[in-house]
């Protein structure tokens, strides 16, 4: 099918991946924005000082059905692909039987150029339909390009490609039939299903770069022997849609210049979550807490924890709480700095949650508690790992059993409808500071509890041990450690 090229609105790719902003579900009942921060990946880049800052100059979402580019530009051909979910949003699949491809012009009829070939840089998320044969799998079973360059009307002319080899264990980069590098890459649909591709390029030198890390490096590329505005790009497969990825393509992306490291590893940070699933991150600690009362009932994790308070703002008083001023820097030991503003809300402590995944629901990764802040505050968390995700939760307490709703269905995994949860006689906030919750203390250990003459709690020991106090109708009212 062939479609007329129309001119839309410009628009920056930066601007969708500095930050990203999530509202979590009502029932988790926590409120603001999650981040993610990594360190820069160090990648043997072509000289910045023999080549312009690098400006994405082509960016495919696949989100529409009509195929058009972010800067607006339309396929000048498609046939036999789709676009499906994946990742944060959508991609598009190629993977037929029969000839499939998505093709665009490499320079339109006003002159854009939609991906340059001496000079510059491209990225993308891929997830094949098959495992590679190092990982058990029957690999692609053709040569799959994932993008290729070259006159459609000319076949057998000179091409540029970036594909993947028919058993699907390595990935190269071809120009006027040279293989320019080759690197080892490794797709599991149990395991690792996506991979983030990067590759920069110049006529100085080339770099490889998979999940934000530095894989191979090659020679410089010379120009293509084929005049580029009688070219097209082929995404996903060959020109003639034959040797297909037979999978999924995302976020699609061209430069002018060879990819600074940053944006690489900005990339892969901010969607490697929504693409990899579980993130190989060490758990993070829980931050100390100061059992406290207030007017209602008993509250069993309040306390700045691990929040550094490092300036303030104008208050603001709203429905919603939020948290902004987000910055990360990278300390001199190596660790992250990551400082943010509480705003919104009322004048009530938030609860501040972090965690290397985002996982939700009784099964998931659980987060940690890192402290209370408040509206018009700024704060600072230290010795951060490469990734990290922060959200607020609110003081909402739906059982009364002193732990928050939020802590409850992110941190204990506790019923946050019922004060007590396994029916044992403890409000689930004591079994919580006597450290009897299993996917707190990650122990086997029993425990083994002590009685008075009246046959009322007073001790326990095992996982931890403590004197408990109790009234005269044994109701417990202290707990010591």
């Amino acid at each position: 099918m062939q479609v007329e090229t129309t001119i839309k609105r410009r628009r920056s790719f930066l601007s969708s991946t500095n930050t990203v902003l999530a509202r979590l579900p009502s029932a988790v009942a926590v409120v603001g924005i999650l981040y993610a921060v990594s360190a820069v990946a160090q990648l043997t880049l072509p000289d910045p000082n023999d080549t312009p800052a690098p400006t994405p100059i082509g960016v495919w979402n696949f989100g529409s059905t009509d195929w058009a580019s972010a800067y607006g530009y339309l396929p000048t051909a498609y046939v036999g692909v789709s676009n499906v979910p994946s990742g944060a949003g959508s991609g598009v699949l190629v993977d037929s039987p029969e000839p499939a491809f998505l093709r665009f012009n490499v320079i339109e009829a006003d002159g854009w150029t939609n991906v340059t070939l001496g000079s510059g840089g491209l990225m993308c998320w891929v997830t094949p339909n098959w495992s590679s044969v190092a990982a058990g799998g029957n690999g692609a079973g053709n040569d799959a390009r994932l993008i290729t360059v070259g006159n459609p009307n000319q076949p057998g002319s000179p091409e540029w490609s970036l594909r993947v080899t028919a058993d699907g264990n390595f990935i190269v980069f071809t120009v006027n039939s040279i293989d320019i590098l080759t690197a080892p890459i490794c797709w599991d649909t149990n395991q690792s299903p996506s991979h983030f591709i990067a590759l920069s390029y110049s006529g100085t030198n080339t770099v490889l770069s998979i999940d934000k890390t530095n894989v191979a490096t090659g020679q410089g590329i010379g120009a293509l022997a084929i005049n580029p505005a009688q070219c097209q790009m082929a995404i996903g497969s060959d020109l003639a849609g034959n040797r297909q990825i037979h999978g999924v393509i995302a976020r699609l992306a061209t430069w002018d210049a060879p990819v600074d490291s940053n944006v690489i590893a900005q990339e892969y940070i901010l969607y490697s979550v929504f693409y990899m699933g579980t993130i190989a991150q060490p758990h993070l600690l829980q931050a100390p807490s100061v059992p406290s009362p207030s007017t209602n009932y008993f509250n069993a994790i309040t306390g700045t924890g691990n929040l550094i308070q490092v300036g303030t703002v104008p208050v603001i008083y709203d429905s919603q709480v939020w948290i902004t001023n987000l910055t990360a820097a990278t300390a001199t030991n190596g660790m992250r700095v990551i400082t943010f503003t509480i705003n919104g809300g009322a004048d009530a402590p938030y609860d501040v949650f972090v965690n290397s995944v985002l996982s939700f629901g009784s099964n998931g990764v659980a987060w940690s508690w890192f402290g209370q802040g408040y509206h018009g505050c700024t704060y600072a968390l230290t010795n951060m790992v490469d990734t990290a995700f922060i959200i607020l939760g609110t003081p909402t307490d739906d059982d009364g059993d002193g732990l928050t709703t939020a802590y409850e269905n992110l941190v204990s995994k506790t019923d946050s409808k019922d004060a007590n949860s396994n029916l044992d006689g403890l409000l689930d906030s004591w079994e919580v500071l006597l450290g009897l919750k299993n996917n707190l203390n990650s122990s086997s250990s029993r425990s083994a509890y002590f009685y008075d003459n009246g046959d009322w709690l007073n001790g326990v020991s095992g996982v931890r041990a403590g004197s408990i106090g109790s009234d005269s109708e044994g109701n417990v009212t202290s707990v010591s450690q």
